[in-house]
């Protein structure tokens, strides 16, 4: 009777092991990347909500706040303070920077700050020109407007694995919308070059129109700019998955104006 394996057999064995814990290992790998874009996104909205939430609270006269909009102290040091209903869209913001960055992290890289403030070296006239993945980017349409005047903060999440990139749509994006019987709508074809949405769309849409017709913007600058210079700006007529560059830029690692206090010389954030 014959004892023991060959080596071949044994060679065999482990080639099959071996097989078996590299499929097994790109399965884990699949599954931990499905996590962190789950948790991304399920953050994102999560923040999304909240926002909301204080947006409603504020505008109706209400003082209370989601923990994104209250007073922070860390290890005695006071970081924010209390956003109020004349609060601006940018302190708001960085109250939410600095409340996320403190308390969540990165589904990604723990090392990475979970939020960005978008209106500093993300601008149209910024350095950078993407979100990290698991980055949530924070960005108002008017910086210095409170929740009760024309007041829209957008969020956007980074979920791709990859870098995001943003986007700087301008009137011109608008021009080159090529028109078809099948428009408006996602079988809309447009210029080589342009986003599967594009300005036209944001700029045609019901609440657009909406905005127009209550004497909002749509387009910064005046009509006497060039097209590549007038930018679409962010606001609720803008799709949720679309993450522009704010037109407004503040300083790295400043304050930036005082949207708060008349008296500063860089009030309203000009």
């Amino acid at each position: 009777m014959r004892q023991g394996f060959s080596l071949i057999e044994l060679l065999t064995v482990v080639a099959i092991i071996g097989i078996l814990a590299s499929v097994g290992v790109v399965g884990y790998q699949g599954y931990i990347e499905a996590v962190k874009k789950d948790t991304t996104e399920t953050n994102g909205r999560q923040v999304a909500r909240a926002i909301e939430q204080d947006f409603l609270s504020l505008a109706n006269g209400l003082k209370a706040t989601t923990e994104l909009g209250t007073e922070m102290v860390v290890a005695g040091v006071k970081i924010t303070s209390q956003v109020k209903a004349a609060s601006s869209c940018y302190k708001y913001a960085e109250n939410i920077k600095q409340y996320l960055n403190n308390r969540w992290k990165n589904p990604y890289d723990a090392g990475t700050p979970y939020a960005v403030n978008l209106h500093v070296l993300h601008s149209v006239s910024g350095a950078s020109s993407s979100l990290k993945s698991g980055q949530i980017g924070l960005q108002c349409a008017n910086v210095c407007e409170p929740s009760t005047g024309s007041f829209y903060l957008n969020n956007c999440s980074c979920a791709a694995g990859t870098d995001c990139a943003l986007y700087s749509f301008t009137k011109a994006d608008y021009d080159t919308f090529d028109t078809n019987a099948s428009c408006p709508g996602g079988s809309c074809t447009y210029a080589e070059g342009d986003a599967p949405y594009d300005a036209y769309d944001y700029a045609t849409s019901p609440l657009a129109a909406t905005r127009t017709a209550n004497g909002q913007e749509i387009w910064t600058g005046t009509s006497s700019d060039a097209a590549n210079t007038r930018y679409v700006l962010v606001g609720p007529h803008i799709p949720g998955w679309l993450c522009p560059k704010p037109t407004t830029a503040m300083a790295a690692n400043a304050v930036g104006c005082d949207c708060d206090n008349p008296g500063d010389p860089s009030y309203p954030c000009q």
